[in-house]
Protein backbone atom coordinates (compact mmCIF):
# COMPACT_ATOMS: atom_id res chain seq x y z
CA UNK A 1 0.00 0.00 0.00
CA UNK A 2 2.82 2.42 0.81
CA UNK A 3 4.28 2.06 -2.68
CA UNK A 4 0.93 2.90 -4.27
CA UNK A 5 0.56 5.90 -1.95
CA UNK A 6 4.05 7.09 -2.87
CA UNK A 7 3.28 6.85 -6.59
CA UNK A 8 -0.03 8.66 -6.05
CA UNK A 9 1.75 11.52 -4.29
CA UNK A 10 4.46 11.57 -6.96
CA UNK A 11 1.88 11.89 -9.75
CA UNK A 12 0.13 14.62 -7.76
CA UNK A 13 3.34 16.56 -7.14
CA UNK A 14 4.53 16.40 -10.74
CA UNK A 15 1.10 17.40 -12.06
CA UNK A 16 0.84 20.28 -9.61
CA UNK A 17 4.31 21.62 -10.44
CA UNK A 18 3.98 21.26 -14.22
CA UNK A 19 0.50 22.79 -14.53
CA UNK A 20 1.66 26.48 -14.39
CA UNK A 21 4.06 25.81 -17.27
CA UNK A 22 1.28 24.13 -19.26
CA UNK A 23 -0.98 27.09 -18.52
CA UNK A 24 1.64 29.42 -20.01
CA UNK A 25 2.02 27.09 -23.02
CA UNK A 26 -1.74 27.13 -23.58
CA UNK A 27 -1.79 30.92 -23.58
CA UNK A 28 1.06 31.17 -26.07
CA UNK A 29 -0.40 28.45 -28.29
CA UNK A 30 -3.85 30.01 -28.25
CA UNK A 31 -5.50 27.00 -26.62
CA UNK A 32 -8.08 29.08 -24.81
CA UNK A 33 -11.69 28.42 -23.87
CA UNK A 34 -13.80 31.31 -25.09
CA UNK A 35 -16.94 32.30 -23.21
CA UNK A 36 -19.78 30.76 -25.22
CA UNK A 37 -23.52 30.89 -24.67
CA UNK A 38 -23.62 27.34 -23.28
CA UNK A 39 -20.65 27.80 -20.91
CA UNK A 40 -20.91 28.63 -17.22
CA UNK A 41 -17.49 30.26 -16.82
CA UNK A 42 -17.24 34.02 -17.36
CA UNK A 43 -13.60 34.51 -18.37
CA UNK A 44 -11.39 33.26 -21.18
CA UNK A 45 -9.41 30.39 -19.64
CA UNK A 46 -6.43 28.32 -20.86
CA UNK A 47 -6.97 24.64 -21.64
CA UNK A 48 -4.43 21.80 -22.17
CA UNK A 49 -4.47 20.80 -18.48
CA UNK A 50 -4.39 17.17 -19.61
CA UNK A 51 -0.76 17.62 -20.68
CA UNK A 52 0.23 18.32 -17.07
CA UNK A 53 -1.80 15.32 -15.89
CA UNK A 54 -0.15 13.10 -18.50
CA UNK A 55 3.27 14.26 -17.29
CA UNK A 56 2.39 13.23 -13.75
CA UNK A 57 1.05 9.85 -14.89
CA UNK A 58 4.10 9.10 -17.05
CA UNK A 59 6.53 10.12 -14.29
CA UNK A 60 4.82 7.86 -11.75
CA UNK A 61 4.60 4.94 -14.18
CA UNK A 62 8.28 5.20 -15.11
CA UNK A 63 9.26 5.16 -11.45
CA UNK A 64 6.92 2.22 -10.87
CA UNK A 65 8.65 0.25 -13.64
CA UNK A 66 11.86 0.39 -11.59
CA UNK A 67 10.34 -0.46 -8.21
CA UNK A 68 11.01 -4.14 -7.32
CA UNK A 69 7.47 -4.54 -6.00
CA UNK A 70 5.93 -3.51 -9.34
CA UNK A 71 8.57 -4.05 -12.01
CA UNK A 72 7.17 -7.48 -12.82
CA UNK A 73 4.06 -5.81 -14.23
CA UNK A 74 6.24 -4.08 -16.80
CA UNK A 75 8.68 -6.92 -17.55
CA UNK A 76 6.13 -9.71 -17.89
CA UNK A 77 3.61 -7.87 -20.03
CA UNK A 78 3.33 -5.16 -22.68
CA UNK A 79 0.08 -3.91 -21.19
CA UNK A 80 1.45 -1.01 -19.05
CA UNK A 81 3.40 0.37 -22.01
CA UNK A 82 0.39 -0.04 -24.30
CA UNK A 83 -1.75 1.88 -21.83
CA UNK A 84 0.83 4.67 -21.63
CA UNK A 85 1.02 4.82 -25.43
CA UNK A 86 -2.76 4.97 -25.78
CA UNK A 87 -2.92 7.59 -23.00
CA UNK A 88 -0.38 9.76 -24.82
CA UNK A 89 -2.31 9.31 -28.07
CA UNK A 90 -5.67 10.45 -26.67
CA UNK A 91 -4.05 13.24 -24.67
CA UNK A 92 -2.37 14.65 -27.79
CA UNK A 93 -5.60 14.20 -29.73
CA UNK A 94 -7.40 16.11 -26.99
CA UNK A 95 -4.70 18.80 -27.01
CA UNK A 96 -5.22 19.25 -30.75
CA UNK A 97 -8.94 19.64 -30.09
CA UNK A 98 -8.23 22.10 -27.27
CA UNK A 99 -6.30 24.20 -29.76
CA UNK A 100 -8.14 23.76 -33.06
CA UNK A 101 -11.60 22.38 -32.12
CA UNK A 102 -11.53 19.18 -34.17
CA UNK A 103 -14.75 17.80 -35.62
CA UNK A 104 -16.40 14.94 -33.73
CA UNK A 105 -15.62 12.34 -36.39
CA UNK A 106 -11.88 12.98 -36.12
CA UNK A 107 -12.00 12.69 -32.34
CA UNK A 108 -14.06 9.52 -32.48
CA UNK A 109 -11.64 7.97 -34.97
CA UNK A 110 -8.72 8.77 -32.68
CA UNK A 111 -10.53 7.30 -29.68
CA UNK A 112 -11.27 4.07 -31.55
CA UNK A 113 -7.64 3.90 -32.66
CA UNK A 114 -6.48 4.19 -29.04
CA UNK A 115 -8.92 1.46 -27.98
CA UNK A 116 -7.69 -0.81 -30.79
CA UNK A 117 -4.11 -0.20 -29.67
CA UNK A 118 -5.02 -1.39 -26.19
CA UNK A 119 -6.78 -4.48 -27.50
CA UNK A 120 -3.89 -5.29 -29.84
CA UNK A 121 -1.46 -5.24 -26.92
CA UNK A 122 -3.62 -7.46 -24.74
CA UNK A 123 -5.58 -4.87 -22.73
CA UNK A 124 -8.87 -6.44 -23.69
CA UNK A 125 -11.94 -7.89 -22.05
CA UNK A 126 -11.52 -11.64 -22.24
CA UNK A 127 -14.22 -12.83 -19.86
CA UNK A 128 -17.13 -11.37 -17.92
CA UNK A 129 -18.02 -12.40 -14.34
CA UNK A 130 -21.54 -13.52 -15.24
CA UNK A 131 -22.79 -16.99 -14.29
CA UNK A 132 -19.30 -17.83 -13.08
CA UNK A 133 -17.03 -16.66 -15.88
CA UNK A 134 -18.32 -16.15 -19.41
CA UNK A 135 -15.60 -16.37 -22.05
CA UNK A 136 -16.02 -13.87 -24.87
CA UNK A 137 -15.31 -14.63 -28.51
CA UNK A 138 -12.48 -12.70 -30.16
CA UNK A 139 -14.85 -10.40 -32.05
CA UNK A 140 -17.10 -9.81 -29.04
CA UNK A 141 -14.08 -9.05 -26.86
CA UNK A 142 -12.75 -6.51 -29.38
CA UNK A 143 -16.10 -4.77 -29.86
CA UNK A 144 -16.82 -4.62 -26.13
CA UNK A 145 -13.32 -3.33 -25.34
CA UNK A 146 -13.59 -0.53 -27.90
CA UNK A 147 -17.07 0.35 -26.64
CA UNK A 148 -15.97 0.51 -22.99
CA UNK A 149 -12.96 2.70 -23.78
CA UNK A 150 -14.80 5.10 -26.10
CA UNK A 151 -17.83 5.50 -23.81
CA UNK A 152 -15.58 6.06 -20.80
CA UNK A 153 -13.60 8.82 -22.53
CA UNK A 154 -16.69 10.62 -23.80
CA UNK A 155 -18.53 10.28 -20.49
CA UNK A 156 -15.75 12.08 -18.59
CA UNK A 157 -15.60 14.67 -21.36
CA UNK A 158 -19.34 15.36 -21.12
CA UNK A 159 -19.30 15.88 -17.34
CA UNK A 160 -16.34 18.30 -17.45
CA UNK A 161 -18.34 21.51 -17.23
CA UNK A 162 -17.69 23.09 -13.84
CA UNK A 163 -14.53 24.01 -11.96
CA UNK A 164 -13.15 20.93 -10.22
CA UNK A 165 -16.02 18.68 -11.30
CA UNK A 166 -14.41 16.05 -13.53
CA UNK A 167 -11.14 15.86 -11.60
CA UNK A 168 -12.94 15.59 -8.26
CA UNK A 169 -15.45 12.99 -9.39
CA UNK A 170 -12.70 10.87 -10.92
CA UNK A 171 -10.52 11.18 -7.80
CA UNK A 172 -13.41 10.06 -5.56
CA UNK A 173 -14.53 7.23 -7.82
CA UNK A 174 -10.96 6.21 -8.54
CA UNK A 175 -10.29 5.90 -4.80
CA UNK A 176 -13.15 3.41 -4.46
CA UNK A 177 -11.93 1.44 -7.44
CA UNK A 178 -8.36 1.45 -6.12
CA UNK A 179 -9.50 0.01 -2.80
CA UNK A 180 -11.43 -2.76 -4.55
CA UNK A 181 -8.58 -3.61 -6.94
CA UNK A 182 -6.04 -3.67 -4.11
CA UNK A 183 -8.15 -5.85 -1.81
CA UNK A 184 -9.00 -8.20 -4.67
CA UNK A 185 -5.31 -8.63 -5.40
CA UNK A 186 -4.49 -9.24 -1.72
CA UNK A 187 -7.11 -11.97 -1.50
CA UNK A 188 -5.93 -13.52 -4.76
CA UNK A 189 -2.28 -13.79 -3.75
CA UNK A 190 -0.77 -14.04 -0.29
CA UNK A 191 2.66 -12.82 -1.40
CA UNK A 192 2.28 -10.63 -4.52
CA UNK A 193 0.16 -7.49 -4.09
CA UNK A 194 1.18 -5.91 -7.37
CA UNK A 195 -1.80 -4.96 -9.51
CA UNK A 196 -1.94 -3.08 -12.80
CA UNK A 197 -5.47 -1.87 -12.02
CA UNK A 198 -4.44 -0.55 -8.60
CA UNK A 199 -1.37 1.12 -10.09
CA UNK A 200 -3.35 2.84 -12.83
CA UNK A 201 -6.02 4.13 -10.48
CA UNK A 202 -3.41 5.34 -7.97
CA UNK A 203 -1.57 7.45 -10.54
CA UNK A 204 -4.88 8.67 -11.99
CA UNK A 205 -6.02 9.81 -8.53
CA UNK A 206 -2.67 11.53 -8.05
CA UNK A 207 -2.97 13.39 -11.36
CA UNK A 208 -6.47 14.56 -10.40
CA UNK A 209 -5.39 15.74 -6.95
CA UNK A 210 -2.37 17.56 -8.36
CA UNK A 211 -4.53 19.34 -10.92
CA UNK A 212 -7.44 20.26 -8.60
CA UNK A 213 -5.73 23.20 -6.81
CA UNK A 214 -5.41 24.93 -10.19
CA UNK A 215 -8.93 23.97 -11.30
CA UNK A 216 -11.16 24.60 -8.29
CA UNK A 217 -13.19 27.79 -7.73
CA UNK A 218 -12.29 30.40 -10.37
CA UNK A 219 -10.21 27.89 -12.30
CA UNK A 220 -6.94 29.19 -13.71
CA UNK A 221 -6.80 26.35 -16.25
CA UNK A 222 -9.17 23.71 -17.63
CA UNK A 223 -8.18 20.11 -18.25
CA UNK A 224 -9.83 20.27 -21.67
CA UNK A 225 -10.37 17.24 -23.87
CA UNK A 226 -6.70 16.37 -23.35
CA UNK A 227 -7.46 15.71 -19.67
CA UNK A 228 -10.97 14.28 -19.83
CA UNK A 229 -10.08 11.70 -22.47
CA UNK A 230 -6.91 10.78 -20.57
CA UNK A 231 -8.86 10.13 -17.36
CA UNK A 232 -11.53 8.19 -19.20
CA UNK A 233 -8.97 5.95 -20.86
CA UNK A 234 -7.11 5.27 -17.61
CA UNK A 235 -10.28 4.27 -15.79
CA UNK A 236 -11.37 2.07 -18.70
CA UNK A 237 -7.98 0.36 -18.76
CA UNK A 238 -8.20 -0.20 -14.98
CA UNK A 239 -11.64 -1.70 -15.39
CA UNK A 240 -10.45 -4.03 -18.14
CA UNK A 241 -7.47 -5.08 -16.01
CA UNK A 242 -9.87 -6.25 -13.27
CA UNK A 243 -13.05 -7.30 -15.06
CA UNK A 244 -12.70 -10.70 -16.62
CA UNK A 245 -9.05 -11.18 -15.67
CA UNK A 246 -9.40 -11.86 -11.94
CA UNK A 247 -12.05 -14.25 -10.67
CA UNK A 248 -14.13 -12.25 -8.16
CA UNK A 249 -15.05 -15.49 -6.38
CA UNK A 250 -11.55 -15.44 -4.89
CA UNK A 251 -12.46 -12.35 -2.92
CA UNK A 252 -13.03 -13.39 0.67
CA UNK A 253 -16.69 -13.33 1.56
CA UNK A 254 -17.69 -12.88 -2.06
CA UNK A 255 -21.30 -13.83 -2.72
CA UNK A 256 -23.76 -13.37 -5.54
CA UNK A 257 -23.30 -9.60 -5.30
CA UNK A 258 -19.52 -9.91 -5.30
CA UNK A 259 -19.69 -11.83 -8.56
CA UNK A 260 -21.03 -8.73 -10.32
CA UNK A 261 -18.95 -6.11 -8.49
CA UNK A 262 -16.24 -5.91 -11.20
CA UNK A 263 -19.02 -4.70 -13.50
CA UNK A 264 -21.04 -2.67 -11.02
CA UNK A 265 -18.20 -0.73 -9.40
CA UNK A 266 -16.82 0.85 -12.60
CA UNK A 267 -20.39 1.86 -13.45
CA UNK A 268 -20.72 3.32 -9.96
CA UNK A 269 -17.46 5.23 -10.35
CA UNK A 270 -18.70 6.63 -13.64
CA UNK A 271 -22.38 6.94 -12.72
CA UNK A 272 -22.49 10.74 -13.04
CA UNK A 273 -20.49 10.91 -16.31
CA UNK A 274 -22.32 7.91 -17.83
CA UNK A 275 -25.75 9.28 -16.86
CA UNK A 276 -24.88 12.67 -18.32
CA UNK A 277 -23.49 11.03 -21.47
CA UNK A 278 -26.53 8.78 -21.93
CA UNK A 279 -29.04 11.58 -21.42
CA UNK A 280 -27.13 13.84 -23.81
CA UNK A 281 -27.05 11.20 -26.56
CA UNK A 282 -30.78 10.46 -26.23
CA UNK A 283 -31.62 14.17 -26.05
CA UNK A 284 -29.58 15.13 -29.11
CA UNK A 285 -30.56 12.21 -31.30
CA UNK A 286 -34.20 12.78 -30.33
CA UNK A 287 -33.95 16.36 -31.58
CA UNK A 288 -32.36 15.22 -34.85
CA UNK A 289 -28.84 16.38 -33.99
CA UNK A 290 -25.47 14.67 -33.74
CA UNK A 291 -24.86 12.99 -30.34
CA UNK A 292 -21.73 15.16 -30.13
CA UNK A 293 -23.61 18.41 -30.77
CA UNK A 294 -22.93 20.71 -27.81
CA UNK A 295 -25.85 22.06 -25.80
CA UNK A 296 -26.71 23.61 -22.45
CA UNK A 297 -28.68 20.77 -20.87
CA UNK A 298 -26.03 18.73 -19.04
CA UNK A 299 -26.58 17.70 -15.45
CA UNK A 300 -24.55 20.60 -14.11
CA UNK A 301 -26.63 23.02 -16.21
CA UNK A 302 -29.78 21.50 -14.71
CA UNK A 303 -28.44 21.89 -11.17
CA UNK A 304 -27.63 25.52 -11.85
CA UNK A 305 -31.13 25.88 -13.27
CA UNK A 306 -32.56 24.59 -9.98
CA UNK A 307 -30.89 27.50 -8.23
CA UNK A 308 -27.65 25.94 -7.00
CA UNK A 309 -24.40 27.84 -7.06
CA UNK A 310 -21.54 26.43 -9.11
CA UNK A 311 -19.75 25.26 -5.96
CA UNK A 312 -22.83 23.55 -4.57
CA UNK A 313 -23.52 21.84 -7.91
CA UNK A 314 -20.02 20.34 -7.80
CA UNK A 315 -20.49 19.22 -4.18
CA UNK A 316 -23.78 17.56 -5.11
CA UNK A 317 -22.08 15.48 -7.81
CA UNK A 318 -19.28 14.63 -5.37
CA UNK A 319 -21.92 13.47 -2.87
CA UNK A 320 -23.72 11.20 -5.34
CA UNK A 321 -20.40 9.65 -6.38
CA UNK A 322 -19.40 8.98 -2.76
CA UNK A 323 -22.79 7.48 -1.83
CA UNK A 324 -22.88 5.12 -4.81
CA UNK A 325 -19.24 4.01 -4.68
CA UNK A 326 -19.19 3.44 -0.92
CA UNK A 327 -22.59 1.77 -1.10
CA UNK A 328 -21.30 -0.71 -3.68
CA UNK A 329 -18.17 -1.53 -1.67
CA UNK A 330 -19.89 -1.77 1.72
CA UNK A 331 -21.46 -5.26 1.22
CA UNK A 332 -17.94 -6.70 1.16
CA UNK A 333 -17.12 -5.18 4.55
CA UNK A 334 -20.31 -4.84 6.59
CA UNK A 335 -23.55 -6.72 7.45
CA UNK A 336 -26.59 -6.23 5.27
CA UNK A 337 -28.45 -4.08 7.79
CA UNK A 338 -25.52 -1.63 7.92
CA UNK A 339 -25.48 -1.50 4.11
CA UNK A 340 -29.22 -0.80 4.07
CA UNK A 341 -28.90 1.99 6.63
CA UNK A 342 -26.05 3.58 4.70
CA UNK A 343 -27.98 3.51 1.40
CA UNK A 344 -31.10 4.98 3.05
CA UNK A 345 -29.25 7.83 4.77
CA UNK A 346 -26.89 8.46 1.87
CA UNK A 347 -29.63 8.61 -0.76
CA UNK A 348 -31.81 10.82 1.45
CA UNK A 349 -28.93 13.25 1.98
CA UNK A 350 -28.08 13.31 -1.73
CA UNK A 351 -31.70 13.87 -2.76
CA UNK A 352 -32.20 16.68 -0.21
CA UNK A 353 -28.98 18.33 -1.28
CA UNK A 354 -30.03 18.08 -4.93
CA UNK A 355 -33.63 19.26 -4.76
CA UNK A 356 -33.51 21.87 -1.98
CA UNK A 357 -31.18 24.48 -3.46
CA UNK A 358 -32.35 27.38 -1.27
CA UNK A 359 -31.20 25.54 1.86
CA UNK A 360 -27.64 25.40 0.53
CA UNK A 361 -27.47 28.84 -1.11
CA UNK A 362 -24.43 30.79 0.21
CA UNK A 363 -25.43 33.56 2.58
CA UNK A 364 -28.94 32.22 3.15
CA UNK A 365 -28.53 31.83 6.90
CA UNK A 366 -27.04 35.30 7.22
CA UNK A 367 -29.97 36.83 5.32
CA UNK A 368 -32.48 34.87 7.42
CA UNK A 369 -30.78 36.12 10.58
CA UNK A 370 -30.85 39.74 9.37
CA UNK A 371 -34.51 39.44 8.45
CA UNK A 372 -35.34 37.95 11.87
CA UNK A 373 -33.50 40.68 13.76
CA UNK A 374 -35.27 43.32 11.68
Amino acid sequence: MRIYLFLLLLAAAVTFLVTPAVRLLARRAGAMTAVRERDVHDAVTPRLGGLAMLTGVVAAMLIASNVPFLEGLFHDSRQPWAILSAAALVCLLGAADDRWDLDWMTKLAGQVLAALLLAWQGVSLVTLPINGMTVLSGRAALILTVLVVVVSMNAVNFVDGLDGLAAGVMAIGGSAFFYYAYMLTRDTSASDYSSLAALLTAVMIGACLGFLPHNLTRARIFMGDSGSMLLGLLLAASTIAVTGQVDPATLSGADFFGQFLPILLPIGVMVIPILDFGLAVVRRIGSGKSPFHADKAHLHHRLLGLGHSKRTAVLIMYTWTIVICVGLLLPLMAPRHVVGIFWAIGMLLAVLLTFDPLRWRPGRHRKDSDAHSA
